[in-house]
């Protein structure tokens, strides 16, 4: 089972994805329109009034998300300390997509922010970089959400092995048990047998002592 240091580690991971997940959410009302629909003029303009208002947010807005990505990979410090091999595989693979989205959100999504208040999009023309920021959403989404399957598979990974070692354990005490119990059997049945040997030993003695007495009687006759 997993223990408690694993299961706040675990609460720390989970719950930094899913505040990302989040904040791609909330931006989803305005990529739809952009990415996944066919595009009209009004929708890019709605999309970059958002995202400029977005990334003009007041820092300390911006600051609780990039304590809550601190907060995961806090998580992940304390799950890859001294990993088992089953943290290598699951809690490696999550750390990768981890940090996968992370890049994506400071490269695409930051950069993305501020090119929109600057109007500076470089070699793409702005309906190209609002939809590189709404991909960008997906790839995160992505990215995320495979973490989190990952960590649910650990849990369930943990799960089993526990009830293999515990039905292991079980098997072992009762083979324990019966070795005992027929050791236990042969000890038993062995306490008879002894017992009737040295009953008829002892009736051997007991008759050899009188036909011993009367041979030295005779030998004393005939002395005389």
């Amino acid at each position: 089972m997993p223990t408690s240091s694993t299961s706040v580690a675990t609460g720390l991971i989970i719950g930094a994805v899913s505040f990302s997940l989040g904040v791609c959410y909330s931006n989803w009302s305005y990529d739809y329109y952009t990415l996944w629909q066919q595009p009209v003029d009004a929708a890019f303009e709605r999309s970059l009034a958002h995202y400029q208002n977005w990334y003009n947010m007041p820092m300390f807005f911006h600051h609780v998300h990039h304590l809550c990505a601190v907060l995961g990979m806090i998580g992940f410090f304390f799950k890859l300390y001294k990993p088992s091999e089953a943290n290598k595989l699951f809690d490696g693979g999550s750390l990768f997509l981890y940090m996968v989205g992370v890049v994506i959100y400071l490269t695409n999504l930051r950069r993305g922010g501020a090119s929109a208040v600057a109007n500076e999009w470089g070699e793409v023309d702005e309906h190209t970089g609002i939809n590189i920021i709404a991909a960008s959403q997906v790839l995160i989404v992505l990215t995320f959400l495979g973490v989190i399957g990952l960590q649910i598979g650990q849990y369930w990974a943990e799960i089993e092995d526990s009830k293999l070692a515990a039905k292991a354990q079980e098997e072992e005490e009762a083979a324990i048990a019966a070795s005992n119990a027929a050791r236990a059997d042969a000890e038993k049945t062995q306490e008879p047998v002894e017992a009737s040997a040295s009953t008829k030993t002892d009736k051997a003695e007991s008759t050899a002592l009188p036909a011993k007495k009367s041979a030295k009687k005779t030998k004393g006759k005939s002395k005389k």
